[in-house]
């Protein structure tokens, strides 16, 4: 989950002045990320996504993935191949009627109105509790405009953020030397991996539940009695002395800190697995790796609000 940062929240760009930065951008020279994944070959940008209330308030924002046949989950990215590779992309993101948009809209939305109706109804209470008293006409101005404005912030709407990086997904098909069953096996081993811990969680006494669909930074939430934990699996093939961890897992990692585990289970399809617990975070971070960002100036640009 990406979490709207203040310092971006002042930023207004026009379109205007993206095109002509973007535009600039591509006549340079730059090495966009090459990655093999398990679909058809093309180009792909990773934007941000914001989702805005009725009263233009930004509630929410997520990157995700765009080509040109339509937007995908940026969550794919966890299951692709880097290639060592230099190409220039070109690509103008556009915020067309898409099927994936529409439907985290919907889900934020949803969302969003279950937590507007619980304050709606914190504000019904209120009215009702002071019916009885002299209440001063502005305090009850008050309480029923802020009803008004909570029943305007359910309408959620999506605009394009920013361009955070540029790539190309090559088809595993396409590409020379690279085994066609490789992302099916990492499939097959991450799933082995959640399963394997699931039953250790159950075997020490904890409650697990499989949360990895939820987008929380973790995989697994575990509980016994009123203590839980968070735990998030990395399943390896062999005696690998690292793991990747993504942007969200890191925060998640840094928010829960002693309560979050990073379970690595090491051949989890052999007979004789191996599970490691790296506990306590913070984790020692070996390096980062950095999608090609671009800096737009925001001066050029006209001040819409």
């Amino acid at each position: 989950m990406f979490v709207a940062n203040a310092k971006y929240l002042s930023l207004r760009f026009s379109i205007t002045s993206v095109k002509a930065a973007l535009t600039q951008a591509e006549k340079l020279p730059e090495e966009s990320v090459t990655v093999l994944w398990d679909g058809d070959t093309t180009d792909a940008c990773i934007v941000e996504l914001e989702f805005l209330d009725g009263l233009g308030n930004i509630v929410y924002i997520e990157p995700a993935l765009y080509t040109p046949k339509g937007y995908l989950d940026y969550r794919v990215l966890d299951r692709v191949r880097p290639v060592a590779e230099r190409i220039n992309v070109s690509l103008m993101p556009n915020l067309q009627k898409d099927p994936y948009i529409e439907s985290r809209r919907s889900e934020v939305e949803e969302r969003v109105i279950s937590a507007v109706n619980r304050k709606l109804e914190l504000v019904k209470s209120q009215l009702e509790a002071q019916s009885g008293l002299a209440l001063a006409a502005y305090e009850r101005e008050k309480l029923l405009k802020k009803m008004e404005e909570l029943s305007k912030r359910s309408n959620i709407t999506v605009r394009l953020g920013r361009t955070l990086g540029y790539l190309r997904l090559i088809s595993s098909s396409e590409s020379k030397g690279y085994d066609p069953e490789l992302i099916k096996r990492k499939k097959e081993v991450e799933r082995a991996a959640m399963e394997y811990v699931m039953e250790y969680e159950r075997k020490r006494g904890w409650v697990p539940r499989d949360v990895h669909e939820e987008d929380l930074g973790y995989d697994i939430e575990s509980s016994h009695g009123e203590e839980k934990i968070q735990i998030e699996v990395k399943g390896v093939s062999n005696e690998s002395d690292e793991v990747t961890l993504t942007h969200n897992e890191l925060k998640a990692s840094e928010f829960f800190k002693d309560t979050y585990h990073l379970y690595v289970v090491f051949n989890p399809l052999s007979n004789s697995p191996r599970l490691v617990d790296l506990w306590p975070p913070p984790f020692k971070i070996r390096r980062e790796v950095i999608v090609k960002q671009y800096v737009v100036e925001v001066g050029s640009g006209k001040s819409v609000m």
